[in-house]
């Protein structure tokens, strides 16, 4: 699929609709990329999440940047878009270590991907929503789409093709990066 059929969500932003082709997220490095999914209205959407908490910041100009208000504006959208709450499926992508610092180094605590997997399962358990499938951790960027007429999930790590890593709504299908 060309990327012209595919909605993509940029650093801190949402994207939501019903029956496109594509929603999705390139070049996730310590980001995460959340998909959320109704089968039977084919409404989904994604959220781009760069950072794990909103708290003192200032730039809250795109809720899509910090997981704390990533999620919960996700679902807001799908759902006035036509899609059911009690009916969403989750998907979550990305999270890797990218900043590698050599000996010597000093500690900056960058691990900002696992910090973000941290805040993604920390919010998820207080909306009580649990993943259906997951590609989180490792050092390599990923990439992700799903399929709004499907339910396909497709990921690619590193500079892979994009495989499938499974269709919204047929199970529980978890790997790591």
């Amino acid at each position: 699929m060309e990327t012209k059929d595919i909605l993509l969500a940029r650093l801190g932003e949402i994207h939501v609709a019903r029956k496109a082709p594509m929603v999705g997220c390139h070049g996730l490095g310590s980001c995460i990329g959340v998909m959320a999914y109704d089968s039977l209205s084919q409404v989904g959407g994604v959220a781009h999440v760069v950072l794990p908490d909103s708290t003192g910041r200032k730039d809250l100009d795109l809720p899509g940047r910090y997981m704390d208000l990533a999620l919960p504006a996700l679902i807001d959208k799908l759902v006035a878009t036509g899609a059911g709450r009690s009916r969403l499926r989750f998907v979550a992508v990305g999270g890797a270590n990218v900043f590698k610092f050599g000996p010597g180094s000093p500690n900056l605590n960058l691990n900002i991907g696992e910090r973000n997997i941290q805040a993604l399962r920390t919010n998820l358990a207080a909306l009580g929503i649990r993943l259906e499938a997951e590609v989180l951790g490792g050092t390599h960027a990923t990439s992700t789409q799903l399929c709004l007429v499907s339910g396909q999930v497709f990921v690619a790590c590193g500079s892979r093709e994009l495989n499938l890593l499974c269709k919204v709504g047929e199970g529980r299908f978890v790997r790591a990066a």
